[in-house]
């Protein structure tokens, strides 16, 4: 047995040692995700899979940084460096480098290969000027604004048709004197990176080249990817059909900047076939992180939600203390009774023995 199984629990070596085809990795909190992902990618490694032929998102820079990390750490610095893991748009970017030019038969839009925190504040910069262009300034946040284009973009809502989907008429007015912006500079936003890619991936040569590169696919978080990273992600996994997403229905949190939880709901009936893969769906159902009773409240309060996946979480430490609940009025409220906690926990932590 592979040094690599050591250490895992059945359903870990399940999802680690799944050879080919698609599959769909339901990751309760707690269930060692990370790890699974981890000793998957070194897994297929050490079988045969070349690492720069395999694709790993994530949703944020840090978790990225963490699951390079890790991987450096099993399979070595050489070959996982050579692993290709990244955020969405740190990809996209990679795409518009090299392929920006075949969306237009004339000059290409500015694009500019900025990170991630140079490019919102870009983006932001340019919310900003377009409140300032309506005098705005008093009854907006800028921060809100992005988000809420961020979501349109997203979803497919064109500025025109913004006003239909939300409460407070001056977004969508604002939304499209940003996009005239956008236009005016010749400047590629941050949700445009994705919307760009996405129609780079119509062109068949195009997305051809890009499915060629990679043999091999993992999606982090995939309850949260909204329904442009979905287009993005099964258009490179058309080729060679080995795709495999990890995520959890019962943790989505992104619904406000457009992510679609259907995506994890329905990937199992979109995307999976049961002679191609008949091992289609593992739950990695054991929690390490906490305790009995902080598992047993959780998935009673999760039950609500009747779209859910059915699901069985379980856990082997101690039974610990009972669940308490706390309502706070805010964020500010919220952010003070945390703080609260976490003080008198160390107070207590320093008196013991």
């Amino acid at each position: 047995m592979s040094k690599l199984l050591k250490d895992l629990n059945p359903s870990q070596r399940k999802a680690v040692t799944h050879k080919k085809g698609p599959l769909l990795i339901i990751a309760g909190p707690g269930s060692g995700k990370t790890k699974t992902v981890v000793h998957s990618i070194a897994y297929a490694i050490e079988n045969g899979v070349l690492p720069d032929r395999i694709l790993a998102f994530s949703f944020t820079i840090k978790a990225s940084e963490e699951l390079r990390d890790r991987v450096k750490k099993i399979v070595g610095e050489e070959k996982g460096y050579l692993v290709n893991i990244s955020t969405f748009h740190s990809f996209c970017r990679k795409v518009l480098k090299k392929d920006l030019g075949q969306l237009y038969k004339t000059e290409s839009p500015n694009f500019q290969d900025l990170d991630e925190d140079q490019q919102e504040k870009e983006d932001r910069r340019r919310v900003d000027g377009a409140i300032n262009d309506l005098q705005y300034n008093e009854s907006v946040k800028s921060e809100d604004v992005l988000n809420f284009i961020v979501k349109c973009k997203a979803l497919g809502i064109r500025p025109s048709e913004a006003g239909n989907d939300t409460p407070n008429p001056e977004y969508a007015r604002i939304y499209e004197k940003y996009e005239q912006r956008l236009k005016e500079d010749g400047w590629i936003d941050y949700s445009n990176q994705q919307l760009f890619t996405d129609a780079l991936f119509k062109i068949p040569e195009v997305k051809t080249k890009w499915q060629k590169k990679y043999e091999l696919i993992f999606v982090d978080e995939y309850q949260d990817t909204d329904p442009v990273q979905d287009r993005i992600i099964k258009a490179l996994g058309e080729k060679h059909r080995n795709l495999r997403v990890v995520g959890d229905d019962d943790q989505g949190i992104y619904g406000w900047r457009g992510a679609d939880i259907q995506n994890i709901l329905k990937f199992e009936e979109e995307y999976l076939d049961e002679e191609e893969c008949p091992d289609k769906v593992i739950l990695l159902g054991q929690n390490y992180r906490s305790t009995k009773k902080i598992v047993a409240a959780s998935g009673a309060l999760a039950d609500f939600n009747p779209e859910r996946r059915d699901k069985e979480l379980f856990t082997s430490n101690c039974e610990g203390e009972r669940v308490k609940y706390f309502h706070c009025e805010n964020d500010e409220e919220e952010a003070s009774t945390i703080a609260n906690f976490v003080h008198r926990a160390k107070e207590q932590g320093s008196r013991s023995p």
